[in-house]
């Protein structure tokens, strides 16, 4: 595609943190069914779908992520972040008003050309999905992603995960959350008013629903574990009524490499129910991950 293309040139001499955009990865061995962004036809139909999403979603002030930067900003020392997933980039630019090296990465398109073209322009931000990030190995203090995973199809989870830990720096720290519910816009009479009604819903908005044990097990096989301090604290600062409400269950305070106790373990909070809280975990994640690492491996020498 053109326009891919064209953002694959981009090559900011002098600054530390940009490559030049990784090609696009064509998985030829895609099972029947699973859905993934490394099939060309696949990838297609999300950006598409993910355009339509943002006409409904963006602004120009628009900022799903924003309620979290203050909890963040006090929490975590950093001087370098990247925001996976980044929408419209105004966490990206306020952090940058503040004086922090902030990047964005956003799979669709229309966001960023509409509200974020001069970001677009410099290097700033790309237009990519997560498993396709443009920058060097160990950049970032700080890896944020709001409402993003669920996005993401499940064939794709390792490789985008993958990624974040490649260009995380040792040490660094990470604040996710995932959307724990099906999207209204993943049935037929939820998309009958958008350009999306003609796509099967057989390519979901939110494609991977999982339960909280399940990431950890996930983001604990990549080296990511949780920081049960950190996560009380965003709580405490991020979530309508503070302490007051039971803490969210799609909510992850990570720390690259650094295990403390039992970090894969879903710890309960009061309030919480664990069958609910925690749910079924993803026993064969190690297992998972490992594969990838040895596929990846022989993609790099192919």
């Amino acid at each position: 595609e053109e326009e891919e293309e064209e953002e694959g040139d981009h090559h900011h001499d002098g600054d530390d943190h940009l490559v030049s955009k990784p090609k696009t990865t064509v998985n030829t061995n895609v099972q029947s069914g699973k859905q993934t962004w490394t099939n060309p036809q696949h990838r297609e139909m999300y950006k598409t779908m993910y355009d339509e999403y943002h006409k409904l979603r963006s602004g120009a002030n628009v900022c799903h992520s924003c309620r979290f930067l203050d909890g963040i900003k006090k929490r975590y020392k950093f001087k370098t972040l990247l925001d996976a997933g980044c929408g419209t980039a105004v966490m990206v630019r306020k952090l940058r008003e503040s004086g922090i090296d902030a990047r964005g990465i956003e799979a669709a398109s229309l966001p960023l050309k509409e509200y974020a073209s001069d970001l677009l322009a410099n290097g700033t931000v790309f237009s990519t999905p997560m498993q396709e990030i443009p920058f060097k190995t160990e950049s970032f203090d700080m890896i944020t992603s709001v409402e993003v995973f669920e996005h993401i199809p499940e064939a794709d989870i390792d490789r985008s995960i993958n990624e974040l830990s490649r260009v995380a720096k040792p040490g660094a720290s990470a604040f996710i959350t995932v959307g724990q519910s099906t999207s209204r816009f993943d049935t037929a009479d939820g998309r009958k008013k958008s350009a999306v009604a003609q796509i099967s819903t057989k390519f979901k908005f939110h494609e991977t629903v999982k339960p909280r044990q399940w990431w950890l097990d996930t983001f604990c096989a990549h080296g990511w574990f949780a920081d049960d301090d950190a996560y009380i604290h965003m709580v405490k600062t991020s979530n309508e009524g503070g302490l007051s409400r039971p803490p969210p269950r799609g909510w992850f305070s990570l720390t690259k490499g650094k295990p403390n106790g039992k970090p894969c373990k879903c710890k309960v909070p009061p309030g919480r129910q664990a069958s609910w809280f925690c749910g079924v975990g993803r026993p064969n994640a190690k297992k998972d991950v490992a594969k990838l690492w040895s596929d990846l491996k022989k993609e790099a020498s192919a």
